[in-house]
């Protein structure tokens, strides 16, 4: 069976929540914005008004949400300490549930968190939105068809220009659990297990190189948390990976400015990916060059076909598609591609990352069911 439209409340209405989760159902048919909830009182109003939902539809208080009846899903957009807790009372009412990434704190909260969807028996997605970069998608397909042979090394890198500015309650560990590796590295953790396999050892080094960061009254507020990640890997197939992830690379510009890379190679050739141009590859062979291979239509399109999200910044557009997965996969009763499963298994390789750059030794990967 195939349901109608998919009844949203939105959880966390910062600017990731507004601009994407927000914006992604706004575009989607099959999805209506029904309620909002955030504990800042004076955003919550602006997002009000900027999306027509009346006063009595917002909430301070998620349960209060959660009660609802004419919601079927929610994404979950707050600071990462709340994501364990939300998720856990939204599965106990028969929500359907969205959450940014990282899910969890830890890997053993995020099985909390999966376990209780599971008992629930609702459908449950991490919003890795990296997922959805059409060059990313081509490349995945590529790469597990064996377009280039067996992988045998890849190489990941993000690098932004932060300065010195605060990053909210991303710098604060009691909130965010994590830095860099929670918030950039995780989503290229993600993408590349889903490219190569499942990531089974690691070695990794964090540092925190700014302890604290000018507010907006410009006084300073410490961070706690890792400004630059680094990690070698190995895959259950054999590759290895080397990840570095950074907010403190002055000149390299921010956000869809900064580079954004990976590259893979396997037996038989080269994938070279690079976030400014989302929809085409470069691809070579042993002997050869690079040569530019536009990504295929149908990479380009969202779940279900509806060409609305394809239309505006290439940079912009594809973040939009999550929703489309999202609502496609409640209304057809089927698995959230990438599910809370892949949320937790990222969370175990970031894990092992964190203990290993403490303890300085490689460290075997936590298997998550």
């Amino acid at each position: 069976m195939v349901r109608d439209i998919i009844r949203f409340g939105v959880i966390g209405t910062g600017g990731q929540a507004n601009s994407v989760h927000i914006g992604g159902i706004k575009r989607c048919p099959w999805a209506e914005l029904v309620a909002l909830c955030d504990t800042n009182e004076v955003l919550l109003q602006q997002r009000a008004q900027e999306h027509g939902i009346p006063a009595d539809r917002c909430y301070r208080d998620y349960t209060q949400l959660l009660a609802r009846d004419d919601v079927d899903a929610v994404t979950i957009g707050t600071p990462n300490n709340m994501h364990a807790p939300i998720v856990i009372a939204a599965a106990k009412t028969g929500k359907h549930v969205m959450c940014e990434k990282p899910i969890a704190r830890s890997a053993a909260e995020a099985q909390t968190m999966l376990a209780a969807c599971r008992a629930a028996g609702v459908r449950h997605m991490t919003a890795f939105t990296y997922r959805f970069v059409p060059a990313v998608r081509f490349a995945t397909h590529l790469v597990r068809s064996g377009d280039i042979g067996e992988v045998r090394t890849l190489r990941s890198r993000r690098l932004q220009d932060w300065g010195l500015r605060a990053i909210g309650w991303r710098q604060v560990k009691a909130l965010a659990g994590t830095g860099e590796i929670g918030d950039m590295m995780a989503h290229r953790l993600d993408y590349t297990q889903a490219m190569v396999g499942p990531i089974v050892r690691v070695s990794g080094l964090l540092r925190n190189f700014i302890p604290e960061r000018f507010g907006p009254d410009d006084q300073m507020q410490v961070q706690d948390v890792d400004d630059w990640a680094s990690a070698i890997v190995e895959f259950s197939t054999g590759a290895v990976g080397v990840y570095e992830s950074s907010k403190i690379c002055w000149g390299m510009g921010f956000y869809a400015s900064s580079p954004d890379d990976l590259d893979v190679h396997g037996a038989d050739g080269t994938i070279v990916y690079r976030m400014q141009t989302p929809h085409v590859l470069r691809i070579g062979r042993q002997g050869g060059s690079l040569e530019e291979v536009p990504v295929p239509e149908e990479y380009l399109q969202p779940v279900g076909g509806v060409p609305g999200p394809v239309d505006g910044n290439p940079l912009q557009t594809f973040r939009y598609n999550e929703i489309f997965e999202f609502v496609d996969a409640v209304r057809r009763e089927r698995d959230c591609i990438p599910s809370l499963v892949d949320g937790a298994r990222t969370q175990a390789v970031v894990d092992a990352i964190v203990q290993s750059s403490d303890e300085r030794y490689w460290v075997d990967v936590a298997t998550v069911s």
